[in-house]
């Protein structure tokens, strides 16, 4: 393309040159000086040059492959439970810099427990607060009371089948007591036991939440928004059980590989429980803890960028971006009218080779004119 850009304006400045030539036999005789019309050539040349070179660049534009996005999400991070394995499981998100979405249960059913349970629980709410601030951590909302009360046809529910009004006012009181407690709103809900309905979606999305997270099986993963909110699914990973845990890291590996080349979506939800990264005497595993690394790891090697589910905070790949509204949305770069270095070597050489032929054409001897 640059050589053909210089040919072409080689060929421009000659035709040019014999132009001026043929018009100099006419100005001979009002004694135009040569220099003036070498510079004609020149400027003439020159614009020449600038409007090529900015045409080239701006259709030069190249699209990109569509960035893949890695979400974590940790569920049933409540008061009054072992903060040990929840303190150890942010750690590896502090250590590894990559940021996850805490599923937070506002009021866990306690006998006689009444108010905001969040400021109840003195060692769990200063801990909470002393991270709220990190643009690591996203707060958000995993259900009000999570409790089993609307089964469901796939499993346990807190919200599947209730009227619109006990789910909206349930939601809304959740979302209050998480902002009273640590002063951050919740945009992304999060069902229990990933079961609820279409009612529940709607109460969310009139609530203001911009994400809805769930787990959809591997094989029926869906991406949409309803009313502005953006609906999305995962994959759980770990488990109490030992080879259990193992063996839902090596499938997420698999999930991994499937998702990298599924043109149709663009980010992926792992979501675990801290409490499953603890032995059967509930300490810490460090186990456990080594496996979730490894696999941060992996997923590092692969070239993905990490989100929160909320996208305010993304990280990894050579640059952090946000990732796109829109599923596998390709992103080009807009042309700009900057001269490359072998684009301007061509161009200058043409601009002197017009110069040149217009020179040796007037230097050439001339027949006098006839007079009539």
């Amino acid at each position: 393309m640059l050589s053909t850009a210089s040919f072409l304006l080689g060929i421009v400045a000659a035709e040019v040159s014999d132009r001026c030539c043929h018009q100099n036999k006419v100005l001979r005789y009002q004694h135009i000086s040569r220099s003036t019309t070498v510079k004609r050539v020149t400027i003439a040349v020159f614009l020449l040059f600038l409007a090529l070179m900015c045409s080239t660049a701006s259709t030069n534009a190249q699209p990109t492959q569509p960035r893949k996005y890695i979400a974590f999400r940790d569920d049933d991070v409540a008061p009054f439970t072992s903060l040990e394995p929840l303190e150890a499981v942010n750690q590896v998100h502090i250590d590894e810099g990559v940021p996850v979405t805490l599923g937070i249960i506002p009021h866990p059913p306690r006998e006689g427990q009444e108010g905001n349970e969040l400021l109840q629980d003195g060692p769990f709410h200063t801990y909470m607060g002393s991270i709220a601030s990190n643009p690591l951590f996203e707060f958000a909302q995993h259900g009000y009371t999570h409790q089993d009360i609307a089964p469901s046809p796939e499993g346990p529910s807190e919200f599947y089948g209730r009227p619109y009004a006990a789910q909206y006012n349930a939601i809304k009181q959740g979302q209050a007591d998480i902002k009273e407690a640590f002063g951050v709103t919740p945009t992304t809900f999060i069902p229990p036991w990933d079961n609820s309905d279409h009612t529940t979606m709607r109460a969310a999305a009139a609530l203001g939440f911009t994400d809805y997270n769930t787990d959809f099986s591997l094989q029926d993963i869906q991406y949409g928004y309803l009313g502005g909110m953006r609906i999305e699914g995962g994959f759980t990973i770990g488990a109490l059980n030992d080879t259990a845990f193992t063996k839902t890291i090596l499938e997420a590996q698999n999930v991994t590989e499937q998702f990298l080349v599924d043109p149709h979506a663009d980010t992926l939800t792992f979501a675990y429980h801290y409490w499953a990264f603890t032995d059967s005497m509930g300490a810490v595993d460090s186990h456990k803890i080594q496996q979730l690394m490894n696999f941060i790891d992996f997923l590092k090697t692969k070239g993905v960028l990490f989100t929160r589910l909320d996208r305010s905070t993304v990280t990894g790949g050579s640059e952090a971006a946000s990732p796109s509204s829109s599923v596998g949305l390709t992103v080009a770069t807009v042309g700009k009218c900057i001269p490359t270095p072998l684009l301007l070597v061509g161009s200058v050489s043409a601009v002197l080779f017009g110069i040149y032929g217009s020179a040796q054409r007037q230097s050439a001897p001339r027949n006098k004119p006839k007079h009539k």
